[in-house]
Parts: structure tokens; C-alpha cells; sequence
């Protein structure tokens, strides 16, 4: 399939998703996300902000090597297509927070549907259901943390092919579960 060749941070590649729950006004409703990870410098590589690819002992990629990332994000919430354009935006922001998409990158598309219909019939009429603005910062937060985590679950899994190894986990999971509890409030 597609994940059979890709690479990211120097090592194994593939596709990952990975989802959010948003508790929100006419909600709760759901961000999935699913991320096609052929990009980012090993030394980019971050976890919940924290730089872990500088822990690793991972060669850089090959320059001549394709860097490109697909990511699509799915909702349950009515969204319209504008609103749907920036959700997709704000899920590029979260493949640029875990190091995917960087200066390197030389073509991506992130997109964003609904499952959800935004019209409904009443009476005959055409009403245009939709989420109202308020809910939308919740959305977007959801967008990007299941972008980078979909990046995530796309190494972890992963097992040696093409001369590209797998991303070590030994030493940093420490490292990252300390960097969270000194973050957090």
C-alpha cells in the first residue's frame, strides 16, 4: 500500500489516524485525522513539543528523497466549506508542531470534510444548518492534536524496509512524560 515506502525523520514512514472528542455547543462531536508521513529532518521530529529527534541516533535523509505529506480530517460537526478550509489549515499546523511539514517539504495537502449534512428541508425551504463560530476554536485545537498524534502512530508501528529502520523509543518516553508534567499547570 502507500505507507510501504515512505519516510519520515529518516526512518519508516507510513500512514497513521488518530482522533479527538470535542465537548462543544450542539456538540460533542469528533476530529479524526489521517496522515500520510513522508517528510521532516530527524532532528525536527517533536512530541508534545518536546525535541525528541535530538535524542535520536538517526542518519539525515537522503536531499534527492521526496518530502511530501497528505493529511485528510474528517468531523462529525456541520461545518460549511469555509469553515471545513480552515480546519483543514489549522491540521497543517499540527503536522508543523511534531516536525512533519518544514522548510524541506515540497508539496502537502491537508483537506477537511463533514460527515454531517449542512441542509435540511422544513417545510419545503432550504435551511442552512451549521456550527456557529464559538465552537470552531475547539475544532481547530482537535484538528491539529490528531494531525500530530496520526503522525505518531504512523512511525511507531513501523518495520524496517527499503534500508530505512524504525524510530527508536527507548530514552525519550521518559523524557516527553517529564516535559508534560513540568508543562502542565
Amino acid at each position: 500500500g502507500i505507507g510501504h515506502s515512505l519516510c519520515a525523520f529518516g526512518v519508516k514512514g507510513g500512514v497513521g489516524t488518530a482522533s479527538r472528542r470535542c465537548p462543544a455547543t450542539g456538540g460533542p462531536w469528533t476530529v479524526g485525522a489521517l496522515v500520510a508521513a513522508n517528510s521532516g529532518e530527524p532532528a525536527g521530529l517533536c512530541v508534545d513539543r518536546y525535541p525528541v529527534g535530538r535524542l535520536l541516533a538517526v542518519r539525515p535523509v537522503d536531499p534527492s528523497r521526496p518530502r511530501d505529506f497528505a493529511a485528510v480530517v474528517a468531523t462529525d460537526a456541520p461545518l460549511i466549506s469555509e469553515q471545513l478550509r480552515r480546519l483543514a489549515g489549522r491540521a497543517a499546523l499540527g503536522l508543523a508542531r511534531v516536525g512533519l511539514l518544514d522548510e524541506a517539504t515540497r508539496q502537502g495537502v491537508a483537506l477537511a470534510f463533514s460527515t454531517q449534512a449542512t441542509r435540511s428541508e422544513q417545510e419545503g425551504l432550504d435551511q442552512l444548518e451549521m456550527a456557529g463560530e464559538e465552537t470552531l476554536p475547539a475544532l481547530f485545537a482537535a484538528a491539529a492534536e490528531a494531525c500530530e498524534e496520526a503522525v505518531l502512530n504512523a512511525l511507531l508501528p513501523g518495520s524496517p524496509t527499503q534500508g530505512l529502520g524504525v524510530l527508536p523509543v527507548e530514552g525519550w518516553s521518559e523524557r516527553v512524560r517529564q516535559h508534560q508534567q513540568a508543562s502542565s499547570p
